[in-house]
């Protein structure tokens, strides 16, 4: 039995293809809205390919055409044909017959209520009452009293909502109607709830459910899709078999057409099970891989080598431009960190920029009071009013897309052709299960606009510019297939990561416009930046071993011209100046030089490790020697031979005239406490608030000639060691948009962070509080008008002016450590990334295991009261707004990884977890998900950019609307930065906790930077053009911050979760430039 699944364009509509998958035996046919005809439909229900049809849920009202599309013509027009509406469906088929759909006593999104029924037979094997719990996700209701004759009022809410709560909470009483025995796996219990009243109103009971009396058509308005709806399972079973008794009746002997019905074992939920992986590497990835990995493995090296991770990338990198460095620095939740710089003969830089939006409104008409345009709706027994124009947010725009952008050829021979699969634009070989290509005509968002603009960076320094008509994740697919690394059973033994060589980088925010976003806002940052790494060099935190990993190519003919990025330039590319390209080298000289850049490295490595043992050895000795008397100072420590500060900015700084080291003891690199080993004149310049603090240093400051002048030049230029912003700015009401107690000492300050009056620039909200305050009340209009369930609102705070951003992600990483930190420097014309992100985007495994991890819910710590940490914890853990935005996004990524995973697949095996950082404590929930056969990285990717957890649900609309109300680019804040891996894995994170540093040019220098005495604008003096590269206030320095917004928000706690978010990046950067607090922020 087959279902038509219309598409109402909302983010849970995978997880209905999932359960009714499940249920039928069968995958549904998925059509948008607005993609489908009513004749068309007809066609498919006369010709037997459908014998069903279910509507989506769906942001919106059934009254505007373009939020309902064909939906209720087809219920309409439609008598025979069994129909189940969900959500906006069944609002859609109360008003086919006359209904009204009113606005509900109160929005009620991501939250339970218990129902009571009539004994329908959808409602077969569901208690009534007591066991019956389900999700809600609506601000409109049918009332009840304007049901025509035609329509019976089945289901009812028996008159309140609840967070969900899990069985962790509390030791619950079991419920009246013991739920069916699980055997689903590693599932959370969802069920236990609190009830509590239902608004306002006094209005007691909902319509939930409702049926035609004499059509087969059925509604509901809850969610039985939903992780945390009970016996929704059972709903959707109960109406295949109405669907089955419907055609028995009318068609008689055909019904003996149709199959047994399939036996569905768990009917009370949640859905999705733990399914065996796929085999790794797949067959079609091994067949004609090219490329070829020599690697080698250093035991133990890291614990062996002072400093850890970041005396490793010091050594080898640098900080230098075009270096990389996804680093676990919070290694207790993520085991590898990888690193690298410019390679060998494989190595490119993927530069891609977006065209420019296409649209013609003016950004003050967008943005003035966005939402006072939205259609209020009727009253009870009203109608809507046809003069009204509702905002532009019709997702017209947005293919289906059953196209495919991508490349099928491969290199090599291969025994199975590959061809494009007809579900999600993938190339599958021929070996690809069968059930990818009964699924088309499903679809997964793709980019509606032309595509932008590629820039390709050689090895040896030219680029080679292009149109990118399938757009930039069109152009990875078409990449990824062409090259691919093959697996040798002795790597995929030996080595435990999955990172081996590959794409890293980052995609930006606005690549939402290739996965059904709009192109409404153009970033300063490309869009993307991704390298081609050949050569890696990973660490393992848990065992400390180093890895040195180099890729080349065994078909040398694509790579050694240095076009494999770009196959053949196309007509039209443009190149820059630069070198000719080398002549072809054949493949056994690239795999020499593969194993020479090998054996360099570890001579490298090796060479510093035993250094620092000879020097250990000099010191003990020399200590043994002269031991000082009891009353004597302690000496300064000498600093070993070839010994490099682990503050070091550049080679050849003031650290070359430094004669002695000091210990900063605590340094944490994931595997315990190391005593970083930093030179008298950085810790002087850089760190001294940290280093002398009390308890922080045993002894006393080292006594040297460089602390000696240093003191002195300290002394001369100092006249205030406080600063009060008060008097600097003039205007008391803004000088610190986030309410920071700001300290600088004038000479510890960073020198080019400090205008010529001695102010220290700040950093500019784009959005004001009063603003972001009049923000969170247009998406609360939207949640209202039912436009949304849930709006991550963000903001930016931008500063002309910025550290060392070497300095900044070391002094980042101890503040703030992170599983899915990262450093990216994206070369001489940037950004530099500094990113301390705890949140997983995506990551693909090997077998084809695909795990999300999103956080929603925050709260601040409090290291100095452990019992008030521990309740700020449980007041997180308990808080209904918080578990409210926890589901729902959680929903919204089930759908997202149900787009392109194994029926039955998508589980959710940790839910609403509370996990504690150095600063907040988050609720973090993990979904997981196998990918299915003839499914590429890239639709995985496609399918979920951008992270759930940073626009809201439905995903498309709530975009839109972000788009509205934010009215600027978010560029690399919310985007993902990560790796894709050529062996058929990946794993990106969420772009949050993070800085963007760009380098300024003159002209810019010059532009309005710095608040002024009294709150004036001023300006700031450019500098030599000479030191542009390194003078800080050459640079703009941002960073976003923000949060979800639901309907039970409240605007000034969420700007105070916005200040608490931006909080531990300011603060390492008014460390860096010598303060003892965050650099102030002011409003625009």
């Amino acid at each position: 039995m087959r279902t038509l699944l219309i598409d109402n364009y909302d983010s849970y509509t995978y997880n209905l293809f999932q359960v009714i998958a499940e249920v039928n035996g069968e995958l549904p046919v998925v059509y948008y809205n607005d993609k489908i005809t009513l004749e068309q439909i007809s066609s498919m229900v006369k010709a037997g390919t459908v014998q069903s049809i279910v509507i989506s849920p769906g942001p919106g009202t059934p009254h505007r055409l373009s939020d309902i599309g064909v939906c209720v013509d087809v219920l309409q027009h439609l008598p025979e044909v069994p129909i189940l509406g969900i959500c906006l469906g069944h609002q859609a088929l109360a008003l086919a017959h006359g209904a009204s759909v009113v606005t509900a006593p109160e929005p009620v999104h991501g939250r339970l209520s218990r129902l009571r029924h009539k004994g329908h037979a959808l409602y077969k094997d569901i208690p009534s009452g007591d066991g019956f719990e389900v999700v809600r996700y609506h601000s409109l209701v049918v009332d009840e009293r304007s049901l025509p004759e035609c329509l019976e009022a089945v289901c009812w809410t028996t008159g309140g909502h609840s967070a969900v709560k899990l069985a962790r909470d509390t030791a619950a009483e079991p419920c009246a109607a013991a739920p069916a025995e699980s055997n689903s796996g590693d599932r959370p219990d969802v069920y236990q709830h609190d009830q509590q009243h239902e608004g306002t109103s006094g209005s007691g009971c909902l319509l939930m459910g409702i049926v035609h009396r004499s059509r087969p058509h059925y509604g509901v308005q809850f969610h039985p899709e939903s992780v945390a709806t009970r016996y929704g399972i059972a709903l959707l079973r109960n109406f295949r078999d109405l669907v089955a008794e419907h055609i028995k009746w009318r068609c008689g002997s055909q019904a003996a057409q149709l199959p047994p019905a399939r036996h569905v074992g768990e009917i009370v939920g949640p859905p999705g099970r733990l399914s065996g992986l796929q085999p790794w590497p797949a067959p079609e990835h091994q067949c004609g891989a090219t490329l070829r990995l020599l690697w080698s493995r250093l035991d133990g090296l890291l614990h062996r080598l002072p400093g850890g991770s970041q005396a490793l990338f010091e050594l080898l990198y640098g900080w230098a431009n075009d270096t990389f460095w996804l680093d676990s620095a919070a290694a207790d939740r993520g085991r590898f960190s990888y690193m690298g710089g410019r390679g060998g003969q494989l190595w490119r830089k993927l530069t891609y920029k977006l065209p420019l939006p296409t649209s013609t409104t003016p950004a003050h008409q967008k943005t003035s009071q966005p939402f006072l345009r939205f259609e209020e709706q009727p009253s009870r027994g009203d109608t809507l009013h046809d003069g009204r124009q509702p905002p532009s947010l019709d997702p017209e725009d947005h293919p289906t897309g059953a196209t495919s952008n991508t490349d099928s050829s491969t290199a090599g021979a291969c025994s199975t052709s590959c061809e494009p699969s007809s579900t999600i634009g993938a190339s599958s070989c021929g070996t690809a299960s069968t059930v990818a290509a009964q699924s088309a005509p499903h679809h997964v968002r793709t980019t509606a606009l032309g595509g932008g603009t590629l820039t390709v960076e050689m090895p040896d320094g030219y680029d080679v510019r292009m149109d990118a008509p399938s757009g930039f994740l069109g152009f990875l697919q078409s990449l990824l297939e062409r090259q691919r690394l093959l697996v040798e059973p002795e790597a995929a033994a030996q080595l435990p990561f999955n990172f081996w060589g590959g794409l890293v980088g980052y995609l930006g925010y606005e690549l939402k416009a290739e996965c059904g976003g709009a192109n409404a806002h153009t970033s300063t940052t490309p869009d993307a930046v991704m390298y081609l790494a050949d050569r890696v060099v990973a660490v393992d935190h848990a065992t400390g071993d180093v890895f040195l990993l180099a890729m080349y190519d065994s078909d040398s003919s694509s790579w050694s011209c240095g076009h494999a990025a770009v196959e053949a330039e196309p007509e039209g590319a443009s190149r820059n100046s630069g070198p000719a390209s080398s002549s072809c080298t054949c493949a056994a000289s690239l795999k020499a030089d593969s194993r020479a850049w090998l054996e360099e490295t570890q001579r490298i490595l090796e060479a510093a490790v035993e250094q620092v043992k000879a020097s250990s050895r000099r010191e003990t000795a020399s200590a043994s020697a002269a031991a000082p008397s009891s009353s004597s100072p302690s000496p300064a420590p000498t600093r070993p031979l070839g010994w490099q500060c682990a503050r070091r900015l550049t080679p050849g700084a003031s650290c070359d005239a430094a004669s002695s080291f000091v210990q900063l003891p605590g340094t944490y690199d994931g595997f315990g406490a190391e005593a970083e080993k930093v030179c008298d004149i950085c810790a002087e310049l850089h760190v001294m608030d940290q280093l002398y603090a009390p308890g922080h240093c045993s002894g006393p400051p080292p006594s040297t000639p460089q602390h000696q002048r240093l003191s002195q030049m300290n002394t001369s230029t100092s006249t205030s060691l406080r600063w009060n912003p008060a008097v600097d700015y003039g205007n008391a009401a803004r000088r610190d948009e986030l309410g920071v107690q700001v300290t600088v000492g004038a000479a510890g300050a960073c020198p080019s962070s400090v205008l010529p009056d001695g102010k220290v620039v700040p950093f500019v909200l784009a959005h004001g509080r009063s603003a972001y305050l009049r923000n969170i009340a247009a998406c609360h209009a939207a949640l209202h008008a039912g436009e949304s369930y849930e709006v991550c609102l963000t903001t930016g705070l931008t500063r002309l002016a910025a550290p060392n951003p070497a300095q900044l992600y070391h002094t980042l990483r101890q503040l703030n450590p992170a599983p899915y930190a990262a450093w990216v420097q994206c070369g001489a014309e940037g950004p530099t990334i500094c990113c301390s992100s705890p949140e997983r985007f995506l990551r693909g495994d090997r077998g084809g295991l695909l795990e999300a991890r999103p956080i929603k819910g925050t709260a601040a710590r409090v290291p100095s009261d452990p019992v008030a940490d521990a309740a700020s914890a449980a007041e997180l853990a308990s808080s209904e707004k918080e578990r409210a935005e926890n589901l729902m996004i959680v929903d919204l990524l089930r759908n997202d990884l149900g787009r392109v995973c194994e029926v039955g697949s998508v589980h959710v095996p940790g839910l609403m977890e509370i996990e504690s950082y150095a600063t907040v404590h988050q609720m973090v929930s993990t979904v997981r998900g196998i990918r299915r056969a003839g499914i590429s990285n890239i639709d995985c990717i496609r399918a979920a950019f951008p992270g759930g957890s940073m626009t809201g649900a439905p995903k498309v609309r709530t975009m839109q609307i972000i788009d509205m109300i934010e009215d600027r680019p978010r560029g690399i804040y919310s985007g993902s930065i990560g790796f894709i891996s050529f062996n058929d894995t990946f794993d990106l994170n969420i772009v949050i906790r993070t800085a963007i540093i760009e380098d300024l040019s003159p002209a810019l220098a010059r532009t309005p930077a710095a608040v002024a005495p009294g709150g004036t604008i001023g300006t700031v003096k450019p500098h030599d053009a000479g030191t542009q590269q390194h003078t800080p206030m050459r640079r703009m320095m941002t960073i976003g911050a923000g949060g979800a917004i639901v309907v039970q928000s409240q605007p000034e706690a969420e700007y105070e979760e916005m200040r608490l978010k931006a909080q531990a990046l300011l603060r390492a950067v008014g460390i860096c430039e010598g303060g003892a607090g965050p650099v102030p922020v002011m409003s625009n």
